[in-house]
């Protein structure tokens, strides 16, 4: 039975939730740009195994992440709310940690390498993030801005119209930037990357980007008071890629350990002052992508750094 509450449309003779095909286009997107890019790259049957568990173990992580991470969730929190997956309730941070559980999953079972797997499957992940952030436009309330200062005449691609006041639809500015991650990351390696490297530069820029979309959103969506859960853990993906980098370098090591407790803290005040205080949001946004791109500086001259290493050597 579905939530009368959803936006629902025919698909085939069939009445589904307008949301879950984005998610289901996205998927068999994703899954199709896999068996592309493991042709001749993994064993025959791998990419069908790989995407099969992606899809599966992906679900079942969403949706715990949702729940233990919830606020609103956790207060009436009772086993049964986890199965009733048709009221709603994922977590993108957990889909995709699924994936990289299912990619582990798969090399255990295929005696291949872990990374490896995760080099073909990451970018093809940002075309499932694009269809899904893209299927938030027909969720009401979801996906959109603090209410802007004020209102925009006539309709606008990055504008959500409410009932009496405007928002940025920070889901398409994600689908957006998802497309754009996607074309930045899905060529074939080149000869100076190793195992890992398309893993890594994907863990960074989606953790930094993310970390300001998740700031633009104010849907209350695994949300603590100015702050939110999923931001944190994006954050985390971010700086988990800077530290794996941190044990093939030699040079920017200290730099990298400074900067980030201080661009934390640094993101945290902002946070506050955009939430409870009265400076420009533009301004206060300008400062927030000024801070990201100090990490994903570091990396980028990590990355050479480790290249050039590897050539010398």
């Amino acid at each position: 039975m579905l939530n009368e509450n959803a936006v629902t449309l025919w698909f085939l003779g069939v009445q589904v939730y307008a949301w879950g095909l984005y998610v289901a286009v996205g998927a068999a997107l994703a899954c199709a740009c896999m068996f592309l890019r493991a042709r001749n790259r993994l064993p025959k049957g791998a990419a069908a195994l790989v995407c099969a568990l992606s899809v599966a173990v992906g679900f079942v992580c969403s949706r715990l992440f949702y729940c233990a991470f919830d606020e609103k969730l956790r207060l009436v929190f009772s086993l049964r709310a986890v199965f009733i997956v048709t009221a709603g309730g994922y977590s993108m941070f957990g889909a995709i940690m699924g994936c990289f559980l299912a990619a582990w999953l798969s090399g255990k079972a295929l005696k291949v390498s872990t990374v490896r797997i995760l080099d073909l499957l990451f970018p093809c992940l940002f075309l499932f993030i694009a269809l899904e952030r893209l299927g938030e436009g027909s969720i009401e309330g979801f996906g959109i801005s603090r209410p802007l200062v004020s209102n925009v005449k006539g309709w606008n691609l990055f504008i959500y119209h409410g009932e009496y006041e405007d928002y940025l639809a920070t889901y398409m500015l994600e689908s957006l930037m998802a497309l754009v991650l996607f074309a930045l990351t899905v060529r074939r390696a080149g000869s100076r990357q190793q195992e890992g490297d398309v893993t890594l530069r994907c863990m960074l820029l989606l953790g930094l980007t993310q970390v300001l979309m998740e700031s633009l959103r104010f849907d209350q969506h695994m949300r603590f008071s100015f702050v939110g859960m999923q931001q944190i853990l994006f954050m985390c993906l971010a700086a988990a890629a800077l530290f794996i980098r941190c044990a093939q370098l030699k040079k920017l090591r200290i730099a990298i350990y400074i900067c980030l407790p201080c661009l934390v803290g640094l993101l945290v005040l902002l946070e506050f002052l955009i939430d409870r205080s009265g400076y420009s949001k533009v301004l206060l946004y300008v400062i927030y992508v000024l801070l990201l791109l100090v990490p994903l500086y570091l990396g980028m001259r990590a990355a050479k750094e480790v290249h050039d290493g590897r050539k010398a050597g």
